[in-house]
């Protein structure tokens, strides 16, 4: 009689900790923009050429569900481990999700389906010293996508100056940050980057936006 007690009170404590550990039933909610057209009609055809020139960004809460373990400890089943899709008068925004830190945004005309998306690679990334004082981060991307050329807006946390990335397919840039908002960052360091625009393909046009971490490998003389 005792033996079968233990038995019951070790597996309802075994239910209990799988419970705690994988259902999904803790809410966890994100404010974020999501691109949209003013009118239902703007961006329902490929012909609509008013899409683009009638977008505004709205915010909107994002939500998902995660495990109790995961909301106390950061262990368990993560939130937002699939994409996020929200349609509004015939534009379509994906968010995708790192944990609860917002990784990838991507809008494009819901008429057009998601084409691929050119796939920027971030190089290289190294520091030097500037000639008037100061350090300079360059960091090297290549774009490798076949067909597009892609402009996107780069902003490194640490940096007060965004700068404007524009790459042709199999080809790469450098882009140079000089600016520090606080201490410039060294070797060793990780760096978030954040990069944003539009990436088009012919007349259909996305906007993407991914946030990623980069860490400075080198020291140039």
């Amino acid at each position: 009689m005792k033996l079968r007690r233990v038995v019951v009170i070790a597996t309802l404590a075994v239910m209990l900790a799988l419970f705690l550990l994988y259902a999904p039933v803790v809410p966890f909610e994100r404010l974020e923009d999501v691109q949209a057209p003013s009118n239902a009609s703007a961006c329902s055809t490929p012909a609509a050429t008013q899409c683009f020139a009638s977008l505004s960004f709205k915010l909107m809460w994002v939500r998902s569900y995660g495990s109790f373990t995961y909301d106390a400890f950061g262990v368990g089943t993560t939130p937002f481990a699939s994409p996020v899709t929200i349609t509004i008068n015939g534009m379509t925004t994906i968010f995708t999700f790192n944990g609860t830190e917002l990784e990838e945004r991507v809008a494009y005309p819901t008429f057009a389906n998601r084409e691929p998306v050119p796939l920027i690679e971030i190089g290289s990334t190294s520091i030097s010293s500037a000639p008037f004082g100061g350090t300079v981060l360059s960091i090297g991307f290549l774009n490798v996508g076949r067909n597009e050329t892609v402009q996107l807006d780069v902003g490194v946390a640490e940096s007060a100056t965004p700068r404007r990335l524009e790459v042709s397919a199999g080809e790469s840039a450098v882009l140079n940050f000089t600016s520090w908002t606080i201490a410039s960052p060294r070797f060793g360091d990780s760096v978030k980057l954040t990069l944003s625009g539009n990436i088009c393909y012919g007349k259909v046009c996305l906007f993407y936006q991914r946030s990623t971490v980069t860490r400075v490998a080198s020291v140039s003389k």
